[in-house]
């Protein structure tokens, strides 16, 4: 026993000898309830606490407060009971209150008998590695964000050129994640090989420090990039390799801007080209019938033929160069819009009847299909209508004679959509990603055969754009037809600018509009002349088509519409059925020599209110308008 005694008496002088002896760690001892009993000198110079003021207080005083309140000393020394140690980093307090970082571990000390004796507390001071640490993880962070804010893919590699980084982008070109490529190879990752030869190409650090060359970048689902790329490598203190950096740049969209600038150029040739055709076409019928009437050999009859000659081609030339300018003035801004608000279905109207000569001239078919309710954008109506006009006339020209076009329009919440369609020539697909910009038309031959500059769909472009809309081709391909779609800003008013404009000026007491569609032009006259007798408003059309027409121009809105069915264009049926879109609340009345009980139902069926068979009875069609009358409330 007195030898055991002994031992531990000189095992503890060992000990104390020792911890006086370390500079860099506090070690102290505490009894089982973690009272201090051993103070060494850089426990004292760490803490700020003297000996005579550790030993015998609790060692939770080196905690922070809230540490103390948490009960976080006392886990510490149970930790070490249970587990032979315990080790950990925090923040501890000095007697003066200031705080340092702490790496700590608290031993538990048992006798021979295994018996808990106390413990054994060694903490170091690593604050200043703790901020050198932190410092290094800010650097490591702002690198990190910067590499991944930039457009280059940017690929770090070890000694052995296995990769340890990739940035964002580097991740979207090569399509593998920066946690599957760290450990990989180069060259697996960054699979590049020459735009010509297909040959396999080493990244760039074998190219030379910093020299950037240019390669096909083939990514990990097979997706080819034209690249340039650049590399440096990286070395270590010793001048050994330490691995490298390969940066990657995605010069597909370059390539392709250069492209498209080359192909630009080329359509601008080809379009100057044809400008000198188009303008030395007329100019070889002018020079003869200037030759013709320096003769002074032609009677009245041959000088006013070559007149008529040269107004023709001058004002065929005048046509070319008005294009030419119209486009410039648009395209560069230079053209004011004088805005107000507008029912787009006048526009629609007005565009027709400029588009109507064009339409007639290859006796084309159009159809109408426009949705009920306002219309109303807010925009210039002469460029309006020459927006619409021009694609109308676009149609007529490339659809052979005889075809049809169809002009629809739909409301959505906010925007009015306008869509005319044929079933001519179609375009191709290259065609139709351009079909908007200048000197596109230029490779159409129908152009040259027809004549014309092709800027009518860049005008259109342009106009469209200025009022705040946008514009859009479709095609299923050559032979099959062409879409045109405008959608312009809807203008949402609580009413109709069309009923707006007839509750300013009422019609009498008992007076209704009345519309009047009859292929028959005495019929129709005459009944129109029996209904202003008395004393209705009335409007006369003899074609389908027409008759829309007027109602779409909104100067007319029939509160009764009298129709025949056997129209020329298109029958009565379909007729009212439009016209009911249009005007809900309008009396549609059948008009027509079908009389037969399958012909009254189909006029029902097809949103007819009433049905008449030629001659009218007069008695009973005043029955319906009276009645029509007091339901208008006039």
């Amino acid at each position: 026993m007195a030898n055991a005694q002994q031992t531990d008496a000189e095992h503890a002088r060992s000990f104390s000898l020792m911890s006086e002896k370390v500079k860099d760690y506090a070690i102290f001892l505490m009894d089982p309830h973690g009272l201090i009993r051993t103070w060494n000198p850089a426990a004292a110079a760490m803490k700020g606490y003297a000996k005579e003021d550790a030993i015998g207080a609790y060692f939770g005083m080196l905690y922070s407060q809230e540490d103390q309140a948490r009960g976080h000393p006392q886990h510490n020394l149970q930790a070490a009971l249970e587990q032979g140690t315990f080790q950990e980093e925090g923040w501890r307090r000095k007697k003066d209150g200031s705080t340092f970082w702490a790496q700590v571990e608290i031993i538990a000390v048992t006798n021979e008998s295994g018996e808990l004796t106390g413990f054994c507390k060694i903490t170091r001071d690593v604050t200043e590695r703790k901020a050198l640490h932190e410092m290094v993880s800010r650097e490591r962070e702002r690198c990190q964000v910067t590499l991944g804010a930039i457009s280059d893919a940017v690929i770090s590699f070890d000694s052995e050129g296995k990769i340890d980084y990739l940035n964002a982008k580097a991740e979207e070109l090569t399509g593998w994640q920066s946690a599957q490529a760290q450990g990989r190879q180069l060259p697996e990752v960054v699979e590049l090989r020459d735009g010509e030869a297909g040959e396999k190409v080493e990244p760039a650090p074998g190219n030379g420090a910093g020299v950037p060359a240019t390669a096909v970048l083939i990514g990990k689902d097979g997706r080819r990039r034209e690249v340039e790329h650049a590399g440096a490598s990286i070395q270590s203190r010793d001048g050994s390799a330490g691995g490298g950096v390969v940066v990657v740049r995605d010069i597909s969209h370059v390539r392709s801007v250069e492209k498209e600038l080359k192909h630009a150029d080329r359509r601008k040739d080809e379009f100057l080209a044809m400008l000198a055709h188009e303008l030395r076409n007329p100019l070889a019928p002018i020079a003869s019938a200037t030759e013709l009437l320096g003769m002074a050999r032609l009677d009245a009859a041959g000088v006013q033929r070559t007149v008529e000659v040269l107004r023709r081609q001058v004002r065929h030339m005048t046509g070319l160069i008005d294009d030419l300018l119209d486009v410039s003035r648009v395209t560069r801004g230079l053209v004011e819009l004088v805005k107000e608000e507008l029912d787009f279905r006048g526009v629609v109207a007005h565009a027709l009847e400029q588009a109507r000569p064009a339409i007639d001239s290859r006796s084309h078919h159009v159809t109408l299909d426009l949705a009920p309710g306002d219309a109303v954008v807010e925009g210039d109506q002469k460029r309006l209508v020459q927006v619409i006009s021009n694609l109308l006339a676009n149609s007529a020209k490339y659809t052979p004679p005889g075809g049809h076009i169809v002009v629809s329009m739909a409301l959505r919440d906010l925007e009015v959509e306008v869509s005319i369609q044929d079933d001519g020539i179609g375009l191709t697909a290259e065609l139709l990603q351009r079909a908007f910009q200048m000197f596109a038309q230029a490779e159409r031959t129908a152009d040259r055969s027809q004549g014309g500059l092709g800027l009518g769909l860049a005008l259109v472009r342009s106009l469209v754009e200025l009022h705040g809309g946008r514009v859009t081709a479709e095609s299923e391909g050559p032979g099959h037809g062409s879409k045109f779609t405008v959608v312009l800003p809807r203008v949402v008013r609580t009413a109709s600018p069309i009923l707006q404009q007839h509750e300013r000026v009422p019609l009498a007491a008992g007076l209704l509009r009345v519309l009047v569609v009859d292929d028959n032009v005495d019929a129709a006259h005459l009944l129109a002349l029996w209904l202003q007798a008395l004393g209705h408003e009335v409007a006369m059309e003899h074609h389908a088509e027409a008759a829309l027409a007027l109602a779409l121009a909104g100067h007319f809105a029939p509160q009764v519409c009298l129709l025949d069915i056997g129209l020329p264009d298109f029958d009565g049926f379909e007729l009212a059925r439009r016209l009911r879109r249009m005007w809900p609340d309008a009396v549609l009345v059948a008009v027509t020599g079908y009389g037969q009980p399958q012909d009254v139902q189909s006029a029902l069926e097809a949103g007819y209110d009433h049905h008449f068979v030629k001659p009218v009875d007069k008695q009973q069609l005043s029955g319906i308008l009276n009645a029509a009358a007091k339901r208008a409330g006039t």
